[in-house]
């Protein structure tokens, strides 16, 4: 089981090792975001998930992909908000 559970951990730091190789910009949070990710986490996206949106919002991105089933789960919400600007996150669902 122990044995199982490492090589699961080192092919996750190699999958996400070769995501970042693909990578052409890198954003990070800084203190502005936080009232942004508060609204998201208001209409029930989870701490992460909100960060991701706003960190994809913030560098202009025209695709979001995720592989998390539950982030769509507050996009009508989302979608349907006056106020949120990323609505287009959400256009091909």
């Amino acid at each position: 089981m122990i044995h199982s559970l490492l090589c699961h951990n080192e092919q996750r730091k190699l999958r996400v090792a070769f995501y970042f190789s693909l990578a052409r910009e890198f954003v990070g949070a800084d203190g502005s975001d936080g009232e942004r990710v508060n609204f998201l986490k208001e209409l029930g996206f989870s701490d992460i998930d909100a960060l991701h949106i706003v960190l994809a919002e913030k560098c202009g991105a025209d695709y979001f992909v995720t592989r998390d089933d539950d982030i769509g789960n507050p996009a009508p919400l989302f979608r349907g908000c006056e106020d949120c600007a990323g609505g287009a996150l959400w256009s091909a669902g």
